[in-house]
């Protein structure tokens, strides 16, 4: 069976789906199912995925951060739809969907611990677990 390469996944693909009465439903649910029967293969983003927790999470579908996981999970665990560094990805998602934090935030704090670097920020509340370079940082004003 032939694979056919669509490149790269927008958000509207995703979200066009989910609404029958849409005029782009039928062609994004045909590229979905061609997603997940292996027809078709693409590439996602992080900035999509960052995109679809927030437009996912405004739709009356999605009552919780945990459908709106579920969905997204839905789409990245299939093998034809590929990701930089997917493993970080579905962290992040997890993450995100299990804490009070911000997809940002979330990817920040996988990055760190992945790499052992802490995060710069003011927020030490969201980055406890891999500290924070801002309090430590020595920094000379002279040179800034």
């Amino acid at each position: 069976m032939t694979v056919e390469e669509l490149g790269w996944l927008d958000t509207n693909i995703f979200v066009h789906t989910l609404f029958t009465n849409d005029i782009h439903h039928h062609r994004c649910r045909a590229i979905l199912q061609a997603l997940q029967a292996g027809r078709a293969g693409g590439w996602i983003d992080v900035l999509i995925v960052h995109e679809l927790t927030y437009v996912l999470g405004r739709l009356p579908q999605f009552t919780s951060r945990g459908d709106v996981h579920q969905y997204i999970r839905s789409i990245l665990s299939l093998i034809t739809v590929q990701a930089e560094d997917k493993d970080a990805l579905l962290t992040t998602l997890a993450l995100w969907a299990t804490e009070n934090i911000g997809f940002a935030d979330a990817r920040l704090i996988v990055l760190a611990q992945r790499n052992g670097l802490p995060v710069c920020t003011v927020n030490r509340r969201d980055f406890a677990a891999v500290g924070n370079s801002f309090v430590t940082a020595r920094l000379d004003n002279e040179h800034l």
